[in-house]
């Protein structure tokens, strides 16, 4: 299969057709095409880089079943016209490497210059490794192969209907020869019958950029499954190398097993973390410079700019930060999941929304990002904590919560088994007051104006939903606070201190009657390198960024551990 690209610039080169000019495309990527034996492919294999998350989806094992599908076409020979594709490592370092050397000159550009620098470490690694390729197409059906030749799974049941392999002498293989047998175990001159056959190989040994990789996987998949996430997961960018590599982390597994619906964009075999930590990213992003209520929806226009290589929403720092957070997170909400899954028992569902809030409001504990409350908090217990949560969002999601004082009233005398709005007449079976008819007239006719916690959540993921969602959960968290770190399960770390507070601080000390000063001491004073603004009580022990808790400090000693000092002076 020869890949061609319609070069980015307008073709220079003509022939002459007729009286008019034809245009000769010169096609940037570079392939040659031949067909080989899988026995030359097993001898080369050991040159060959299979990075499971390059450019590609997950792998996930195909089946037993599917692989065997997949052996009866491949040699009748209706799967010859996909071919394996192979890009040369050495060509991915040139183009790195000539995309580095550009950017280097420009400032503005020196994120990208650390993300391609990685990136060319990363290829380097599998140079020295002894590879000179890198597999892009045909990772599924590698390893099903892998798996039939190894001898790790059985041939099909109806395998030689399928192929039309034959001795010399004319006979054909029969039944008892090579259906349900495992390859290891099938005659020598069989095995050789079906190592010689061949298959479409194509190698890509020339291209002008990395996105040309991208193009090339996405055309050789155009008509498969795909969503629009799993096109986006293949993009070379380290933003999502390292999304995807958490697919397959323990905790998210665990947390996204509760979501099997497989057209949401947050089912696990397509890439539903990836898009998860995505949205999650974009929004820990702008939390920090805007308000809750001006966090912007991640549209596609904002997803696909996001995740370039030449993007200036991340850099590779930003990024480990976050899913440094994004782990701690998981692993917290994963304690949940076996408490959700207890259906009946709960108003919360067991669902990724759930994790979702969730992860929402530990952003704002973690970077003091809500107007309601500007300390940076720390979690200390990782499984009371959520626990405690979960107890906090079950009551704010209950139907009576969402409900006017009235239709409280009305609410809590029907559970009481009365009567209020003579609805027994309407109801044919009586066996407790709060029916699913007149729970559904009570929250018809008497929702809150304006405080509906749950109508508000079904749209959480930015703008005004998103800030009344999580203002309710900052106010019922402030409220149970003191309860919360009395039993070890939480602590405030304090709000950062403002410029106008250190200049207080530093006036403080330059005015005082008492401070025998060189000029030396003052310009260190200014200058602020040598000296700091730190705490008498450590933040890490509820100690806070007020005038009084405040003093000038050597920055030695306000870098040292302050915790440790804290106790030294206790003792």
């Amino acid at each position: 299969m020869l890949i061609t690209k319609v070069p980015r610039t307008y073709c220079k080169q003509y022939i002459k057709h007729g009286e008019n000019t034809m245009p000769i495309l010169d096609t940037p990527i570079k392939t040659t095409n031949k067909p080989i034996s899988w026995k030359t492919w097993l001898a080369l294999k050991p040159k060959v880089a299979i990075d499971r998350k390059f450019l590609q989806r997950v792998l996930d094992h195909w089946t037993e079943d599917q692989v065997q599908k997949y052996l009866g076409g491949l040699f009748r020979g209706h799967r010859h016209i996909d071919s394996f594709v192979l890009v040369s490592i050495d060509e991915i370092i040139r183009v790195l490497k000539s995309e580095l050397k550009s950017i280097k000159k420009n400032k503005e550009l020196q994120d990208d210059k650390s993300k391609l620098e990685d990136f060319i470490a990363k290829m380097q690694g599998y140079k020295e490794a002894g590879k000179d390729w890198m597999l892009i197409n045909g990772q599924h059906r590698d390893d099903g192969l892998t798996r039939w030749f190894s001898g790790k799974i059985t041939s099909p049941i109806n395998f030689s209907k399928k192929v039309k392999l034959m001795f010399e002498d004319g006979r054909p293989l029969t039944s008892t020869e090579i259906d349900g047998k495992m390859f290891p175990k099938m005659d020598e001159g069989i095995r050789d019958a079906f190592l010689e056959q061949k298959h479409p190989f194509t190698f890509v040994t020339g291209f002008e950029d990395m996105e040309d990789l991208a193009d090339i996987v996405r055309f050789m998949n155009t008509g498969n499954d795909w969503n629009a996430n799993e096109w986006r997961a293949i993009s070379p960018s380290y933003i999502m190398q390292k999304f995807t590599d958490l697919n397959d982390y323990a905790d998210f597994i665990t947390i996204f097993k509760l979501e099997t619906n497989k057209t949401k964009p947050y089912n696990l075999k397509r890439k539903g973390v990836v898009w998860f930590l995505s949205h999650m990213y974009y929004t820990w992003v702008h939390s920090k410079s805007s308000n809750w209520t001006d966090v912007p929806k991640m549209t596609d226009e904002a997803y696909d700019d996001m995740i370039k290589i030449s993007s200036d929403l991340w850099t590779p720092k930003s990024v480990d930060e976050f899913l440094t957070f994004a782990k701690t997170v998981a692993k917290e909400f994963a304690t949940l999941v076996p408490v959700l899954k207890a259906k009946g028992k709960w108003n919360v569902p067991a669902s990724i929304p759930t994790f979702r809030n969730y992860f929402h409001f530990r952003i704002i504990l973690n970077t003091s990002a809500h107007p309601l409350d500007n300390d940076v908090y720390k979690v200390k217990d990782s499984r009371e904590f959520p626990a405690a949560w979960l107890q906090q969002e079950n009551f704010r999601q209950s139907t009576r919560e969402q409900l006017s004082d009235e239709g409280k009233t009305i609410w809590d005398e029907y559970k009481a088994n009365k009567d209020p709005l003579g609805m027994i007449n309407f109801v044919k079976t009586w066996k407790s007051g709060l029916t699913k008819e007149v729970k559904k007239y009570i929250k018809d006719n008497y929702l809150a104006i304006g405080k509906h916690y749950l109508a508000d959540n079904k749209n959480a993921m930015s703008g005004k939903n998103l800030n009344n969602v999580m203002s309710k959960q900052i106010e019922d968290f402030l409220k149970i606070y003191d309860e919360l770190f009395a039993k070890g399960y939480v602590k405030r770390q304090g709000s950062k201190p403002n410029s106008s507070i250190k200049k207080e601080v530093f006036s403080e000390k330059l005015s005082s009657e008492n401070a025998e000063l060189t000029l030396d001491d003052i310009l260190g004073l200014v200058d602020g390198k040598e000296t700091h603004v730190g705490h008498k009580i450590a933040s890490q022990n509820e100690g806070d960024y007020e005038l009084g808790n405040l003093e000038l400090e050597s920055a030695d000693y306000n870098l040292s551990n302050k915790e440790d000092r804290d106790k030294e002076d206790r003792d």
